[in-house]
């Protein structure tokens, strides 16, 4: 409000600035909240209005007090948190073991996109079982129930973190077998709605030395193929065994800022 009163009181001197109305346009809040256009949109926003005032006669800078600028940038920074807190994350690995290395890899990678403002829900495959795609099943009962679930799931989140075991050079059956069933709608027709539009973050883990890059290589391909965008950076972790720190983390700190950047990628692209 300051800055609106000296901007206002600045006419007197025939300054070329932001007028009332300019000003209210640039700092009315975007409607699109939940969309990751907004996040950048919103921040455009806030460096016209620090470029506008940086371009005031000197004669005229006497107005604008320090305290203004760190609130406009204080402004900014809270903005980029909130709508990162709008983003939902949907998370689970292609594997159902209880130890296994990909779930301990999917939960820091949640915990790396909650401390980053977003909405994280973890979820196991093993709680949504479903038989094997069957056309013939299709037909005679519909979609089984699970599937609708998850499918659901997935079309209400804006992103998604999967992290999948190599199993003879591809994913898990598992994993699979849920993708088929999730890029198919209630009507029985190929569907892409559960991906369409939609960041997923891949990853993976193995006691190899390889990480599972092979079955890293096929994940994305069937998951660009189904309407997902993969995020560029990808993680895979060898001797899976024994990367992991007691405090859930990878031990590589190679391994961990890259997972970092994988998430950070995801969330604020």
């Amino acid at each position: 409000m300051i800055l609106k009163r000296q901007l206002q009181n600045s006419e007197a001197y025939g300054a070329n600035i932001l007028t009332q109305n300019e000003l209210d346009a640039n700092l009315t809040y975007s409607n699109r909240v939940g969309k990751f256009a907004s996040n950048s949109l919103w921040i455009k926003r806030l460096d016209a209005i620090n470029l506008r005032v940086l371009q005031l006669p000197l004669n005229l800078t006497f107005y604008l007090e320090a305290n203004m600028i760190r609130k406009i940038l204080l402004l900014s920074t809270l903005c980029t948190a909130f709508l990162s807190a709008e983003v939902r994350v949907l998370v689970f690995s292609g594997s159902t073991r209880e130890d296994s290395a990909n779930k301990k890899l999917v939960k820091e990678a949640a915990r790396l996109a909650t401390q980053m403002g977003a909405k994280v829900a973890i979820i196991d495959l093993k709680d949504f079982p479903m038989p094997f795609y069957d056309r013939d099943i299709e037909e005679k009962n519909g979609q089984p129930t699970n599937a609708s679930r998850l499918r659901e799931m997935m079309i209400r989140s804006d992103a998604m973190i999967i992290a999948t075991p190599e199993y003879n050079a591809s994913v898990s059956g598992i994993l699979k077998n849920t993708l088929d069933w999730v890029s198919r709608n209630e009507k029985g027709q190929p569907s892409r709605d559960a991906f369409k539009g939609k960041r997923i973050a891949i990853m993976s883990a193995a006691p190899g030395n390889g990480g599972a890059e092979r079955a890293l290589n096929h994940l994305r391909s069937i998951i660009e193929d189904i309407g997902g965008t993969v995020v560029g950076t990808q993680v895979s972790v060898p001797d899976s065994y024994n990367a992991f720190a007691p405090d859930g983390s990878l031990k590589n700190a190679q391994l961990q800022e890259k997972l970092k950047r994988e998430i950070e990628e995801l969330i604020t692209p």
